[in-house]
């Protein structure tokens, strides 16, 4: 507080105070767009998944391989959808995460090579239904070339796309809405099922593997 001096008649100072400057109070809002949860499957359980899929093109899913998979992928989507709990309105019994209705709609294998799956893979929401739809992608079979280290090189990684922005929009604070992930043998990622995803093109002999799944999330009104 800065003080100021009023003279009387008789030349002395009587000290003043000036009132108070208001306070301007300050906040930050960070709003949060949405998330992926990254997960790592052992590498022998990875190596038995390969040996199943290359004994059986169709998935049985009651087979004991894609079973314990739904269930990997199954708890991992229950988890998930733990991050939205304030803004889903899932109905819960006696509150527990474990009773979030769950069902496998999908589970599919896409083997890449060079010449597939170039354009983007869209994912689908009925909006008719009250269902939410999570997607899950593991990555089976990788070429060894392919690296986590060489950020310059794009050639196989998965690109996640929500959204149309330019360099410029990145400049001026707006988010980015795009990422790319390198695929690892035994990695699985979970995320939306609205977000359209694509493997960008790669040569090479070798292919990549990769383990899609869907699954369709119940929920009435909490």
């Amino acid at each position: 507080m800065k003080n100021t001096f009023d003279v009387n008649e008789d030349g002395s100072e009587v000290k003043k105070e000036e009132p108070p400057k208001p306070e301007i109070d300050l906040r930050f809002e960070h709003i949060k767009q949405f998330s992926f949860i990254h997960g790592q499957l052992p590498l022998n359980f990875v190596d038995e998944a390969n040996q199943y899929f290359d004994i059986n093109k169709i998935i049985q899913r009651d087979d004991d391989v894609p079973k314990a998979l739904t269930n990997i992928f199954k708890n991992a989507t229950q988890t998930y959808l733990s991050l939205y709990s304030d803004q889903i309105p899932l109905s819960l019994e006696g509150d527990r995460l474990i009773n979030i209705p769950v069902d496998c709609s999908e589970l599919k294998l896409m083997e890449l090579n060079e010449k597939t799956y170039t354009h983007p893979i869209n994912g689908d929401t009925d909006f008719t239904q009250r269902q939410v739809l999570i997607s899950t992608i593991l990555f089976l079979k990788v070429p060894s070339n392919f690296s986590e280290k060489n950020v310059n090189d794009y050639h196989g990684n998965i690109y996640f796309n929500w959204g149309v922005n330019s360099m410029a929009d990145v400049l001026m604070t707006k988010p980015k809405q795009d990422k790319l992930i390198t695929p690892v043998v035994g990695r699985f990622v979970v995320f939306p099922s609205w977000i359209t995803w694509q493997p960008i093109p790669f040569s090479g002999d070798e292919s990549l593997r990769i383990l899609s799944s869907k699954f369709t999330v119940h929920y009435t009104k909490g």
